[in-house]
Parts: structure tokens; sequence; C-alpha cells
């Protein structure tokens, strides 16, 4: 009995709820003001620069790592999270092939959610630039209002902040690695949904996180924490203690992790190979060398105060 009517519960949850239906109407959330609107825009489209460090300077030495961005944008949109994990941009269309992009109505869209294209002010290098917003990673399906098909969801099926769990970064990482590259096979171990933020620097640990959540900050426990000599309240950010720093430094932290100002402020701080270490970056110096480093710093707060309406 205690079988059967597991089977009938498992059926009835199938036929109500996961099929991809969007069942019963939507959470209704207050509008955004307008600074928490301009920090949505951020989330979704800013990448303060990275796109250089992704696309010029990664490739080269001493890292001569090409990431996969070109074979995840030529996968057709209708096998895109099948295949990545890729959250498609509901606001475009599959291209003509032309271009290697989606057809958009954003320039700078690519057709996957938080990946954004520019381009290349060089005479030398890729005629387009790639680089990442917080959205590439973070958003993700809404487990609340999933679509009914994953490959082709619409804005209604898209939480923005829950942290994409299936998104293959490693698949990203290594599509033009030899499996007999040892480093083939440190990005190989990571599972869908996790990334070692740290895999560019010189921890020499491979130590991928399942990529965070953001909701409820306002309700989550404080710590008290210190930035030099000054004492901090922050909110708990992330999983390893490394973001719970307060929203705003732990925005900056990411945005370095995904680019920005990598040759103004932080290659000079890294020493990789046999023996290797880092010295922390300065902040003063980066200020004064890097405008998009300014940048981000103006607009940190709007940013957080999105990020505090999330639920």
């Amino acid at each position: 009995m205690r079988g059967a009517f597991g089977l009938v519960l498992a059926l009835s949850l199938w036929m109500g709820c996961d099929r991809g239906e969007e069942q019963g109407p939507p959470v209704v959330a207050p509008p955004l003001t307008p600074q928490e609107k301009h920090g949505q825009d951020i989330w979704l489209h800013s990448t303060f620069g990275g796109e250089k460090f992704f696309s010029l300077i990664l490739p080269e030495a001493p890292f001569n790592l090409r990431l996969g961005f070109d074979a995840l944008l030529a996968t057709p949109r209708s096998q895109r999270f099948t295949q990545w994990g890729a959250i498609n941009d509901p606001d475009c269309s599959d291209g003509d092939g032309s271009t290697g992009f989606d057809r958009c109505n954003d320039p700078h869209a690519t057709g996957i959610v938080g990946i954004r294209k520019f381009d290349n002010p060089l005479p030398v290098g890729p005629r387009v630039l790639i680089g990442v917003a917080c959205a590439s990673c973070h958003a993700g399906l809404d487990p609340a209002r999933p679509p009914v098909d994953p490959n082709h969801p619409s804005w209604a099926n898209i939480h923005l902040t829950t942290g994409n769990q299936y998104l293959d970064i490693a698949k990203i990482f290594n599509a033009h690695l030899s499996p007999s590259d040892p480093r083939w096979q440190v990005f190989h171990s990571w599972a869908r949904g996790t990334v070692d933020t740290t895999v560019f620097e010189s921890d020499h640990i491979n130590n991928p996180s399942i990529i965070t959540q953001i909701f409820s900050l306002p309700d989550r426990p404080y710590f008290h924490v210190h930035d030099n000599a000054m004492p901090l309240t922050a909110h708990r950010m992330g999983f390893g203690g490394e973001d719970d720093i307060g929203c705003e430094r732990a925005v900056l932290r990411v945005y370095f992790n995904i680019g920005m100002c990598a040759a103004e402020c932080m290659l000079g701080h890294l020493a990789n190979g046999p023996g290797g270490s880092q010295t922390p970056i300065d902040l003063d110096q980066c200020r004064r060398d890097c405008p998009e480093f300014r940048d981000t710093e103006r607009n940190v707060d709007d940013l957080c105060a999105f990020l505090n309406t999330a639920r």
C-alpha cells in the first residue's frame, strides 16, 4: 500500500506542479524605485570593462586560456540550456548565422542573460569582446514558476538572483583545452552550478563552490567585521565568508573576479607558478588608474538597493 500511495502522490505532483506550468497567480512584489531599477539594469547589463580581461588578456600569456563563449553562443537557442545550462534572453531570437549572435534589439545583448558584447576599440584582436554581468551566473530559472521548456523561458520564469544551479562553467572554460591539459582536469571536476572564483588568482587551491543565491538580505544574520581599522556591521552574503563585508565591498570583489580593471590594478598583484603568491589589490591605486573602478563605486549603492529587494 505504501508503494501504491507513493506512486499516486508522485503522479499527482507531476500532473499539478512539475510539468513546467505556471501555478497560480505570481507573487506581486512592490514596484522598484528609480534607484532600485537602475541597480537592476546594472545587474543585468554592466560589465565595467571585464570584457577586456576575458577577450584580450586571458587568451594571451601568461594565462593562455581562451574561453568557450564562441561555442556557447553558436549553440542554437533550442539546445543552449540543455547543453550548457545557460539562460536564453527572452528578448532575443535565433540569428541568421551572419554575426554569430542572436537577433536582439539591445546592441550589447548576445542572446544569453548577462553575457554582453562590445566592439573592440583596438586594431588587433577579436572584432567583438565578450564580457559577463552579474546576472550571467546569478539569474536562474524560478523554482516557483518554471518554464515548460527551459530552453525557452519567459521573463516570468526567470528569477534574477536565485543562482543558476545548471550553468556548466567548467564546459565554458574547457571548450578550447585538450583533456591532456592539467587545467582541463581541474575544470572538469567542477559540478554544474559551481565555480572557483579564485581560479585565476594564486591560492593554488581548486575550490569550486555553489553560485550564491541572493535573497532576503535584510533578514540575514549580521557579522561584525573591520574594513582596515573601521568596524562594520554586515549581513551574511556568501558561503565562504569572503563576501561578509557588506554588500558594497562584496560587489566590488565580484567585479574584480569578472575582469574589472585587470590590467590596471589586478595582474601586477599575481605571481603565478610554483611558489607564486599574491598581494592585495591597492584600492587607492586602482581608484586612481582605472576609470571603470570609479564608475563601479559610483553605482554600487544602486546595485545593492536592488539586491535588498530580492525575495
